[in-house]
């Protein structure tokens, strides 16, 4: 009865030992490799900080799970995209030009453009909305030809003041002090500030 006793009572200490564990005893290295599967998981137990770079690829993810506000703007570049991924259909066709263009006559109105350009302001300085921020790219200005009166100078500069991001940015008046707009100065061929007809480009690529 007695030997009975003492191997109950080893046979319950051993239990009670093996369920016992101290704090943080068991890590990484006591863990069988996938002996940790999703259901032995606490919902939400798992944050971006435990999650080592890389750790979740494509194949880990739910069908519809990465809408676009989870990508980063600029993180999805051609090389990302297999091949016929996307259609005409799902191009705006606006943010196709590649140059960005007007054709203003020798009275302010725009002849031509390539979409989006208005004027704001017309006379020897005319200022052109462009939509966009026009800072730090490259603004090509001529003088029509085959209109009068020929010959003269033409200026261009973009609007809203110079800084680091817009060199060269002049101040304009109004809510057109703003890099979207900019402004073309025509003088005559004397120097005289006169309103003519000219083409600008501003390539956007």
């Amino acid at each position: 009865m007695a030997v009975s006793l003492v191997a109950l009572f080893f046979a319950l200490g051993g239990g009670a030992y093996a369920l016992t564990l101290p704090t943080n005893s068991v890590g990484s290295a006591q863990l069988r490799a996938n002996a940790v599967v999703n259901s032995r998981i606490f919902p939400g137990a798992v944050s971006n900080s435990k999650m080592g770079r890389t750790a979740v690829t494509f194949s880990k993810l739910a069908d519809h799970q990465f809408t676009a506000q989870k990508i980063r703007n600029g993180s999805l570049v051609g090389a990302n995209l297999a091949p016929n991924t996307i259609t005409g259909a799902q191009v705006d066709e606006s943010t196709l030009a590649i140059t960005k263009f007007a054709l203003v006559t020798g009275t302010g109105s725009i002849a031509t453009q390539s979409g989006g350009v208005s004027v704001t302001q017309a006379g020897s300085r005319t200022i052109l909305n462009f939509g966009s921020s026009m800072a730090g790219r490259p603004i090509v200005a001529t003088l029509a030809t085959g209109t009068a009166p020929s010959g003269g100078e033409i200026a261009a500069a973009p609007c809203g003041g110079p800084t680091a991001s817009n060199p060269g940015g002049i101040v304009c008046p109004g809510t057109a002090n703003s890099p979207n707009f900019v402004a073309v100065d025509t003088f005559a061929s004397n120097g005289t500030p006169t309103q003519q007809a000219f083409y600008v480009t501003i390539p956007q690529a």
